[in-house]
Order: C-alpha cells, then structure tokens, then sequence
C-alpha cells in the first residue's frame, strides 16, 4: 500500500506463472540498463545547449555518464531490487530528454503534437512509479514556462499531456478513494519524520557522499558553476530535476524522513551533466585525482 501500482504491475507477470527470482531480477537489470543509455544519450548531445562544452568531448562524455552510475554503489542495488525509484530513473531521464525537445518551440506547433503526447505518458507513468513524481511534474512545468513562457498554455500541447497524464493515474486516486487514503497518509507520515535537526541534515549529505560517490559530488559543482556561467538556460532548466527533489529529500532528512536511495533518480538527472564536467577535467589533464576518486568508489561499490 505504501507504493504506487506500477513496481507491482512490472512483476505480476512472471510472478503469476511462478518465475525463479533470478529471471523476475531482470526487470530491474533491463531498467537499469536502459537508464545507462538515456545517461549516456543525454550526456552526447548536452554540447548542443552548453555552448561552453565542445562537440568533441561529446563521447567521452557519455561514457563518463555511464561510468559514473557503474561507480555509484546504490545504483547497483537499484538494479537488482526493483523499488519505485529503479522505475522513476528511467522515466525521469525520459522526461528530461522530452522536456529538452519541448522547451524550445517549434514553427509549427502541431508538429509536437506526439512529443506532447510523449510527455503525458511519461508523466503518467512517473505517477503510477512513485508519489514524489510530483516533483519532476513540477520541474517539467518550470522549465516549460520559464523557457517559453505563458504563451505555452495557448497551444493543445501542454492540455492534451496533462488529460493523458490525469487519465493514466487514475487508478492511484481510484484505490486509494476506495481504501481511506492509506497510501497518503502513510507516506506524509512517513516523510514527514520527527523534530528537524541540523544534524540529521549533515548525517544526510555524508551518506549522500558514500551512496553516490564523490566523483559524482564534485562533477556536479563544477558542471553548475559551468552551466550558469555560460548562461545555458535551457540545460539550467533541465537541472530542476535534480535540484527540487534533492532539496526536498534533504529538508525531510532533518526530521529523519529520508532514505539514501530516495535520491538515485535526482542524481541519475544530474549525472549526463557531472559526466561533461568530468570530461572536460580529464580533458584538462586533472587525471591523477579523477582516478584516485574512481578508484575510491570502485571499492565501495566492490565492498
């Protein structure tokens, strides 16, 4: 009851015919892997909007993008254990690249017609996926309107994605109307946690540190500073999806209502980033300390 419909659904149908647990495991794995992939996308074509990173770093970038979620130690158990989280890495990757298509406006609006309708399901799922899918909604809804402004809200598009979006999460309003709200209730109770202490929110950031690495810390304040400094609005935009539900995991960390792997689709956003900032250091000769972080990680991940 504490999760939406879809981590089940995904499993219901090996389960029902009595699958062994190492095939019901590859759900998990092929989502994990298709993350790899739309990391590593994203992270080739970010130039084409960052003017400050060239074109030729372009496939370092996307293998660093792989590198650093193989380096992060709790995406590996993201893609062994199917959680709400290993199903919200993938659609969140998938609405940014959506979202970066979207943001700027094409002469002919009905020509994004299927991108809008893309972006419905997508919110859809994400909702079906996890309730704090509310947050990438919010950061799609900011990027739009900030990009393209009110006007956006006088084409089909946006309309059309939210009917989808409403029709697809139907069911997690439906259950719940039918089951006094059980779902709710727990998870605001859950988040909420106890007295807020400054303490917990330090404890936060030093298991963020081990969960994701500090490869992956250090690649994204250098790709933020990189980014505002070149202006790329529209990339800036795009790091809403990892800016709001890393701020509010962290908030809710101060009253002890957060779990490490509560962030791993905040990071997996930030990661096509990280990988061009680590791209160009290691383009600028800073090897030996990139090495020796990979290498840290590498033994956490191993240990």
């Amino acid at each position: 009851f504490d999760h939406p419909p879809l981590v089940g659904w995904a499993q219901w149908p090996l389960v029902a015919i009595g699958a062994p647990v190492g095939v019901i495991r590859l759900v998990p794995q092929l989502l994990w892997l298709v993350s790899c992939l739309l990391a590593w996308h994203l992270a080739r074509n970010l130039h084409r909007v960052v003017t400050a990173w060239p074109a030729r770093l372009a496939q370092s970038a996307g293998v660093w993008a792989v590198g650093l979620t193989l380096l992060a130690p709790v995406m590996h158990v993201l893609a062994v254990g199917l959680l709400p989280d290993t199903l919200l890495m993938t659609l969140t990757l998938a609405l940014m690249s959506v979202t970066l298509t979207l943001v700027r406006p094409a002469r002919d609006d009905s020509r994004q017609l299927g991108t809008w309708i893309a972006l419905g399901v997508l919110l859809g799922l994400a909702g079906l996926a996890k309730y704090t899918a509310i947050l990438a909604a919010a950061a799609v809804a900011i990027a739009l309107t900030t990009r393209r402004g009110p006007k956006v809200l006088s084409v089909a598009g946006p309309w059309i994605a939210t009917l989808v979006a409403a029709v697809l999460v139907v069911p997690v309003f439906y259950w719940n109307a039918t089951h006094d709200w059980i779902s709710f209730a727990y998870q605001l109770n859950h988040g909420t946690g106890g007295t807020w202490q400054l303490r917990r929110l330090a404890a936060f950031f030093g298991v963020q540190v081990l969960a994701y690495g500090p490869l992956l810390f250090l690649g994204t304040a250098v790709a933020v500073r990189q980014v505002l400094r070149a202006r790329a609005w529209d990339a800036a935009t795009l790091m809403l999806f990892f800016a709001i539900p890393f701020a509010v995991t962290a908030w809710l960390s101060g009253g002890g209502g957060s779990l490490p792997h509560w962030t791993a689709p905040a990071w997996l956003a930030m990661t096509p980033f990280a990988a061009n900032a680590v791209a160009g250091m290691w383009d600028a000769g800073r090897h030996e300390l990139i090495k020796a972080l990979a290498r840290t990680q590498a033994v956490i991940c191993l240990l």
